[in-house]
């Protein structure tokens, strides 16, 4: 089922044109950053991301940008998924594929590659890029939605799946030395453990590093940069898994989303507190009732 909004943006594109349709939606965009119950999370993290990549509080000028560089994501991103929408499995996806020759270098080893990403730019960029390049990839999900189905039908080598999907079904797809994509910067299932993100504590990226060890695989961390007109796919250097413990892989995926985001803040789609603890699970264990709700209508509808 596709939701009101892509509705609503194919009136607006009818009526007004593409590209007034798209400024209207960065408009929203930018209203939604100023609700100020929105505003006062996003400026907190953005302090925080400062201060540990600059070394200083930031300006009002460097606040004032960071908030147009993030309603600027949020646009693209959701204008990027209404495309696709439009035409499943063979809209245009503008990207260019940088990341191309370390997952195919990685994929000579035989073991698969584990890709994870924040919620970083139009990430959705990864899936479709990586696919439409030919590669086998799985890219795990919070709820698999029938629109999705419909893009797998016309792109078989992409798999969406969700938190029903068991790890031996990574472990085999790895086995196979496919792909399998994961979102590494919100963690459902802590275990009451944290890392250090920013220069404070977090809930570390364990899901990625624990199947990765436990299938042998390289980590590669993945992130999609808007350029102009196109997303680069960019990858940070491989994270090897032979002789390492699962905090030291955690600590690597965290320095380099470090990195990445230090340099495009605005960037990362985060609209919560991850390092408020109590808020995350709290915020989490609301998620989790919202995505059985979900299946369960999405069960009525034959999904």
């Amino acid at each position: 089922m596709r939701t009101l909004d892509y509705y609503l943006y194919l009136f607006l594109e009818r009526f007004l044109g593409r590209a007034a349709a798209a400024s209207v939606i960065g408009s929203t965009c930018l209203k939604t950053l100023d609700i100020p119950r929105f505003r006062d999370v996003i400026e907190r993290n953005f302090r925080r991301i400062h201060r540990h990549t600059h070394g200083r509080e930031p300006t009002a000028q460097e606040t004032a940008s960071f908030r147009a560089e993030m309603a600027q994501a949020m646009a693209r991103q959701r204008v990027g998924t209404y495309e696709l929408l439009r035409d499943p499995g063979r809209g245009e996806v503008p990207v260019t594929l940088k990341l191309l020759p370390a997952i195919e270098g990685l994929r000579r080893g035989g073991r698969g590659v584990v890709l994870v990403s924040p919620h970083f730019g139009d990430f959705q960029m990864l899936f479709h890029g990586l696919a439409r390049a030919g590669l086998p990839l799985h890219a795990m999900v919070n709820l698999v939605r029938p629109a999705m189905r419909e893009v797998t039908a016309a792109q078989p080598n992409l798999r969406f799946t969700d938190f029903s999907t068991g790890a031996k079904y990574y472990l085999d797809a790895l086995g196979r030395n496919e792909l399998v994509l994961l979102l590494a910067d919100m963690d459902f299932f802590p275990g009451g453990r944290t890392l250090d993100f920013f220069g404070a504590p977090c809930n570390p990226p364990h899901g990625p590093a624990r199947l990765a060890l436990a299938a042998s695989a390289p980590v590669l961390p993945v992130y999609a940069v808007w350029r102009g007109r196109r997303h680069d796919l960019l990858c940070d250097a491989p994270i090897p898994t032979a002789g390492a413990d699962q905090e030291e892989v955690e600590k690597s995926i965290l320095r380099s989303m470090e990195r990445f985001i230090g340099r495009h803040p605005g960037h990362w789609l985060i609209y919560h507190d991850p390092w408020d603890l109590p808020a995350c699970a709290r915020q989490t264990r609301r998620q989790l009732r919202q995505l059985r709700l979900s299946r369960w209508f999405d069960g009525l509808w034959g999904g």
